[in-house]
């Protein structure tokens, strides 16, 4: 009996809490589900949760936020593109109303390759040609194009949904909506802070090539990730319903394994950020001529955590390292 009791109460904690997730009514348990409760086995919470009825208007909902990050990972793939074909720092204006629509006319591309030519990237590459640089301008303007129109992806839904009551009773989850998109507002901020790091004519005296910091690459990917998950979750929250979990090592393995692969994206952004990519890569899987390279190369800048950041042999090496864990994790 105490068995029973603990299955029936875990049931009314874990899924009757949820039955006015959008605004539904008390009338989401149905008898069946209730039944289920009651007639669980001994100590199995699973069976009591074999069918929870759930909102109509779940489904609508989850499958827009299903639907935003969706293409929130797509504007992630195309920065990708954009970092790879070494296109960020081709704007160097941020008009995020008029910079949606592109140039059109020898004029127009004229006065940007000009406005282009002002900046390091260009001094450093003076031989660029027009055509190429339309090229790697239109995997920038690609990119903040799908960025910007994710607001009306996300943004026009939000309002209809809202219009039509679907949050009614559940100030929480609208709270949660409004906090994504305040997180994809900041996520334009941080892409054009990101930018202006690698258009400082300072790097010309430095002599550094022309490139964005990598630490403002790894904010801005890792709030990618950030919006994607959260808006994922949300989804996810409307649809798969909570599952009973008698092992909590299990639980704890699998946050762990979900940490180590943020960690592992973060710190490729790193790599990426210092052109650190090609490092040792005639000598893959090792990393000259063993597993790691030579200490001298990993220490050489202090105090030593700096390395991890700014230098490409110790970023290739802890990318390396979190590759292989969230590998053997995940296994």
């Amino acid at each position: 009996m105490r068995r029973h009791g603990f299955a029936t109460a875990w049931y009314h904690r874990n899924f009757a809490s949820h039955k006015l997730r959008l605004g539904g009514s008390s009338a989401f348990l149905s008898r069946r589900t209730c039944a289920a409760a009651a007639a669980a086995p001994e100590g199995s919470a699973q069976a009591a949760a074999e069918e929870v009825p759930l909102p109509p208007h779940n489904k609508t909902v989850a499958r827009w936020l299903y639907a935003t990050s969706a293409f929130v990972g797509g504007i992630v793939v195309v920065g990708g593109i954009t970092r790879l074909t070494e296109s960020g720092l081709s704007i160097v204006e941020w008009k995020p109303i008029r910079g949606v629509v592109p140039p059109i006319t020898a004029a127009d591309w004229d006065e940007e390759f000009t406005k282009y030519k002002q900046f390091p990237e260009f001094q450093q590459k003076p031989d660029m040609t027009l055509d190429e640089f339309k090229f790697i301008f239109f995997w920038e303007w690609f990119h903040r194009v799908l960025a910007r129109s994710v607001g009306v992806v996300y943004g026009a839904p939000l309002v209809y949904f809202m219009a039509r009551g679907y949050f009614k009773g559940n100030p929480k989850f609208l709270a949660k909506l409004f906090g994504c998109m305040l997180l994809g507002a900041g996520q334009g901020a941080m892409g054009w802070y990101m930018v202006k790091s690698g258009l400082k004519k300072e790097l010309l005296d430095e002599r550094k090539k022309a490139t964005v910091s990598a630490y403002r690459l790894a904010a801005h990917l890792s709030l990618a990730f950030l919006i994607f998950s959260c808006v994922l979750r949300l989804g996810l929250s409307l649809k798969v319903r909570p599952v009973y979990v008698p092992n909590p090592v299990l639980l704890h393995m699998a946050r762990l394994t979900t940490g180590t692969m943020f960690v592992t994206a973060v710190s490729g952004a790193f790599v990426a950020g210092l052109d650190a990519g090609l490092l040792y890569c005639d000598t893959f899987p090792l990393m000259g001529e063993g597993v790691f390279p030579p200490a001298e190369d990993v220490t050489r800048l202090n105090p030593p955590i700096r390395n991890l950041f700014e230098n490409g042999t110790a970023a290739q090496l802890w990318h390396r390292v979190m590759a292989g864990t969230t590998t053997w994790f995940v296994l």
